[in-house]
């Protein structure tokens, strides 16, 4: 069953650091709060899943290299393709 805490005399500037790391994640706040918390509690878990991804990956992949997508967005962008 899920529970609920609350986290009371957070810093101002703690709060906003929070509120911009998950912005940029694309999160809520609560559910990048959640995501701090199981990372910090169960990091076996977090790894595990980074291992899973990398080797789905080299699976598809091989040991090819792959082109990061952020330069295959900036090539069209700037017409260079």
């Amino acid at each position: 069953m899920a529970k609920a805490i609350n986290v009371r005399g957070i810093e101002d500037s703690v709060h906003e650091a929070l509120r911009r790391r998950a912005a940029r994640t694309g999160r809520s706040l609560e559910a990048e709060v959640r995501a701090i918390i199981m990372e910090a509690c169960m990091p076996m878990a977090s790894e595990k899943w980074a291992s899973g991804l990398r080797n789905r990956a080299m699976t598809r992949t091989g040991l090819q290299l792959q082109t990061d997508s952020a330069d295959l967005v900036r090539e069209a962008r700037d017409g260079r393709y």
